[in-house]
């Protein structure tokens, strides 16, 4: 594993209610190195607010981010990601990125409608992997009231739905991260996540990816 590339001036400017998308700088690494990412106040960067997105190996230019959502004034701080190439036990930390919350006149308890700010991604899968994820992160206020629901060719799948051997799971409690478990020709046709606020009153948000698997 090499060391992160310098990519300059490192700040997201995001306004308030909005997403800030982080994008790790590139690092040269084989196997891909494990990602987490921390902010200068060491505050957990986990709950409702936090995505942490995982590139799959056949997304070409994919990279690893961070997604603050419904930014507020108390993201406004730095970030940056910490690599670990679990084979050398290497570990490499990336140099921090600041982001800038730009009020928008609005007060913080008006509402946002929902949007996909990071949609899922078309996957080549070959048969037998053990794992593949399709990621749906959307962006909305108040974040609390956000559902996503996911459907293949049509049909609603539910947590850890089974399949002639080939399984479903939600990587989080916001269904952010659909898993194809236990690949399998099962898990081949057409996805889509529907992103609704609970409290009605926007259009649903949609979008949609194809996943084609692939024989050994």
């Amino acid at each position: 594993m090499g060391s992160f590339e310098d990519t300059g001036d490192n700040v997201v400017s995001v306004k308030s209610g909005r997403a800030a998308i982080l994008n790790m700088p590139v690092i040269r690494s084989h196997p891909m190195p494990a990602v987490s990412w921390v902010a200068d106040d060491s505050k957990a960067l986990y709950g409702t607010k936090y995505a942490a997105v995982t590139p799959q190996a056949s997304v070409p230019d994919a990279t690893h981010q961070l997604v603050i959502l419904s930014a507020d004034s108390s993201d406004q701080k730095a970030y940056r990601a910490h690599a670990t190439n679990t084979q050398l036990g290497k570990e490499e930390n990336s140099a921090y990125i600041r982001v800038i919350v730009i009020p928008d006149g609005n007060s913080e308890e008006s509402e946002i409608a929902p949007e996909i700010v990071v949609p899922p991604s078309n996957l080549t899968v070959t048969k037998g992997e053990a794992l593949a994820d399709l990621h749906c992160i959307a962006n909305a206020r108040p974040l609390h009231m956000l559902e996503t629901t996911w459907y293949k060719d049509g049909m609603r799948l539910e947590p850890l739905d089974e399949m002639d051997g080939g399984g479903y799971g939600f990587g989080d409690p916001w269904n952010r991260t659909l898993s194809l478990l236990s690949v399998g020709l099962v898990h081949h046709g057409h996805y889509s996540c529907q992103v609704r606020l609970r409290s009605g009153g926007h259009p649903t948000a949609i979008a949609s990816a194809y996943v084609n698997i692939i024989g050994k």
